[in-house]
């Protein structure tokens, strides 16, 4: 729910408007219990940048229903994140598309 890699941005005020509006949308399902499993990919950005509320996901996700599973996803997760974790992980990339030259695409990155 953004536009991309975030240091490929042109208008990173606009980038932190569509992560604040994504994340809009990402509680609202959560409080409608619409969904069994939410997948918030490079969500760890918006939040370590003050773009997201940091306090209020804590909240949201403090809140939700027990069927519901949210995966979120990024580097430097926050501490307070990590420690209201079920599982945290890390993964080390061996190799990227961006390393050829791939640019981000649509549906996949973003």
């Amino acid at each position: 729910m953004g536009d991309g890699w975030s240091w490929l941005s042109r208008d990173l005020d606009q980038s932190a408007d569509l992560a604040r509006e994504g994340w809009t949308g990402v509680r609202r399902a959560i409080e409608a219990e619409r969904y069994e499993f939410l997948l918030l990919d490079e969500m760890t950005y918006p939040l370590n940048w003050g773009w997201i509320d940091l306090d209020e996901v804590l909240a949201t996700l403090g809140a939700r229903p027990g069927f519901q599973h949210v995966v979120i996803t990024g580097r430097d997760a926050p501490a307070e994140l990590q420690a209201a974790a079920d599982l945290v992980s890390e993964v080390v990339k061996v190799k990227h598309p961006m390393d050829a030259g791939i640019r981000a695409q649509q549906g996949i990155e973003w």
